[in-house]
């Protein structure tokens, strides 16, 4: 179970007990019908249900992402910072992973911010990954959750 998944348990039950905490107040005050109760517990439930779907919208339209990149040689860097750059996005950071060191690649967390007004409003994360991906001396790249 990654970290996100384990947010989404934590928050679900968190609000399962406060909606249930909230229910069994109003309730007991006599506050709304049994009826009233079970809209209330609906209205929360979609309400939390539509909430993932809203992070994963937001998340792939924001500004800032971070990736990771493997390069073919580590002479490439120079030539895949121009072309990032070239594509109106901003290099905020750059930390090779020693973890690699004598495996032939160059392996580095890239972290992004978009600059260019038409890459805000068209283009999603995985679409610039994509493009990214098609240059002949980038191994692999993959955005990090």
């Amino acid at each position: 179970m990654n970290r996100n998944e384990k947010f989404y348990l934590v928050m679900a039950v968190f609000y399962t007990v406060l909606s249930g905490i909230v229910i069994y107040i109003v309730f007991s005050m006599r506050l709304l019908s049994f009826t009233g109760f079970l809209l209330l517990f609906l209205a929360l439930l979609c309400s939390m249900s539509g909430l993932p779907a809203l992070e994963t919208h937001l998340k792939d339209r924001s500004n800032h992402f971070e990736v990771h990149l493997e390069l073919k040689n580590k002479s490439d860097l120079p030539d895949f910072v121009s072309t990032v750059r070239a594509l109106g996005i901003r290099i905020d950071d750059i930390e090779s992973n020693p973890a690699y060191l004598n495996s032939g690649l160059s392996v580095f967390t890239v972290s992004f911010t978009v600059a260019s007004a038409e890459l805000k409003q068209y283009k999603k994360h995985g679409e610039i990954i994509e493009a990214l991906r098609s240059l002949d001396y980038v191994y692999y790249i993959e955005e990090m959750n």
